[in-house]
């Protein structure tokens, strides 16, 4: 049926083309991370800067005087470096036992996974 010339015309236009995302390489991630790492220096520094007060320690007969906050801050880091000496300990654990786990195991049984 041909349309009425009361009719308006309706035309479909196409939807606006979206731009392609592209993917996340290792350049922004390394790029956040520095943004991250360089405004919690900028906290450490100032709360170093902050917490300057000396303050005397005694430790297996040594006497010496630091100020609170580098006192915490080197605190703090051999707190991280226990953590990290004792995370990686567990993991060459794990990682032992898996290798000796994966060798026992018969090929037969890994062709039937």
């Amino acid at each position: 049926m041909p349309a009425s010339a009361d009719a308006p015309s309706r035309t479909v236009s196409p939807a606006p083309a979206r731009p392609s995302r592209v993917p996340r390489g290792v350049a922004s991630k390394v790029w956040v991370g520095s943004i991250i790492g360089a405004l919690v220096l900028v906290f450490l520094l100032i709360f170093i800067l902050q917490n300057g007060t000396s303050v005397r320690f005694e430790y297996l007969g040594a006497h010496f005087a630091l100020p609170a906050g580098v006192a915490m801050l080197l605190a703090l880091l051999l707190g991280v470096v226990i953590m990290a000496v004792i995370g990686s300990a567990r993991i060459h654990q794990l990682r032992r036992a898996f290798k000796r786990r994966k060798v026992r195991q018969l090929p037969s049984q890994a062709s039937q996974r």
